[in-house]
């Protein structure tokens, strides 16, 4: 009786560290919500420190925006894709702690980074949107001006 006991608490806490290993290594990837016109719309609210990486289908290629909220608390926006090493199909970033890696070069690049430093081995900013208390617009004519940048790229998408 008392090893049947034992092999059950080791099966459930078997169960219970998978688990959490299995949440603790996912990232936030995902499809844009958006407006009648195909424009995407973010909730300011659903942004945080974590980066959200937005998946855009645009004409069957995938164009990728990072969101994040940055230390001074303000939403920032770029496209996953690196302005120096693009058309490179790993010019895309991943989260590898407090900083945005490129997979082409291995350059790090701080969040607070993100949407503003312009050139250079870093995301491609979002300069066009529309943006209100608690929601960001960004157009899809303008989403769809960086197509040609992912039509190689091969990052991550979930």
């Amino acid at each position: 009786m008392k090893n049947k006991l034992i092999l059950i608490l080791l099966m459930f806490t078997s169960i219970f560290f998978l688990v959490s290993c299995d949440n603790e290594g996912k990232k936030n990837y995902q499809n844009p919500s958006l407006d009648i016109e195909g424009n995407i719309v973010i909730n300011a609210k659903d942004v945080t420190e974590t980066p959200t990486f937005i998946n855009y289908d645009a004409d069957g290629t995938t164009v990728q925006l990072i969101a994040v909220k940055a230390s001074d608390e303000t939403i920032r926006l770029a496209f996953n894709t690196c302005q120096s090493c693009n058309p490179s199909p790993k010019a895309y970033f991943i989260q590898e702690d407090e900083y945005l890696v490129c997979q082409a070069c291995g350059t790090k690049f701080k969040m607070d980074e993100v949407g503003i430093t312009h050139g250079g081995c870093n995301p491609a900013p979002v300069v066009e949107k529309k943006e209100s208390d608690d929601k960001i617009i960004i157009s899809k004519d303008y989403v769809l001006s960086y197509k040609d940048k992912f039509e190689n790229w091969e990052g991550i998408t979930k």
